[in-house]
């Protein structure tokens, strides 16, 4: 049976998720306990709000060594939005480092708008060299809601907003996968992006 961990540490879309998975046909368990965090077999890591917030709830429920223990011995996560932010070096937005799993600072996007919100296309041939693209289409669009951005860190396996080279919206490096859309609220055509995630890098 095909089975995703979502961590719930007070900050993500948590029954948004629950619910595209299922529509997936994914089973799923929220859990919140650092053994759990450790060993299930593929773990995703939601995030909503601050990074401030972000750090200081991981912390408090004692998830970082766990999380770190995880990355190491190369199980899966998939990070969502700010999960997926969280997962660098440093936090400009709090000042303040992150899990550190990846090399960089997550900086505020620059120029105007400052904030990336709607529907955004995503780069198409550097999708399609990914191997994620089945049953996605050049003219699909996916939701964004956000204000600071990945860095592009070399070695890192990364897809674009369209017109946008400095906002990537996906990220793959080892065992880690970033999203920086919200695949639960970008409708189909963003479960199937998930799926296909879940399938080809993670055997899901």
């Amino acid at each position: 049976m095909k089975s995703a961990m979502i961590l719930d540490y007070g900050i993500g879309n948590i029954g948004s998720l629950g619910t595209m998975l299922d529509s997936l046909g994914y089973t799923h368990s929220v859990i919140d306990d650092p053994e759990s965090v450790k060993t299930c077999p593929m773990l995703i890591l939601p995030g909503v709000g601050s990074s401030k917030t972000a750090m200081r709830e991981l912390r408090a429920r004692k998830l970082i060594e766990p999380l770190k223990e995880r990355y190491a011995s190369g199980k899966a996560i998939v990070g969502i939005c700010l999960g997926a932010q969280v997962l660098f070096e440093y936090l400009d937005e709090s000042r303040e480092a992150g899990l550190g799993f990846l090399p960089g600072k997550v900086k505020a996007i620059t120029g105007s708008p400052r904030f990336n919100t709607g529907w955004c296309h995503l780069e198409w041939k550097q999708l399609c060299r990914t191997g994620v693209s089945t049953g996605i289409y050049q003219s699909d669009t996916f939701f964004f809601n956000h204000q600071y951005r990945f860095p592009l860190t070399k070695g890192m396996k990364t897809v674009s907003v369209q017109g946008n080279a400095d906002i990537p919206a996906i990220y793959f490096h080892k065992n880690l996968c970033g999203v920086q859309f919200h695949p639960e609220k970008s409708q189909m055509q963003g479960r199937t992006l998930l799926r296909n995630i879940l399938r080809k890098y993670y055997g899901l």
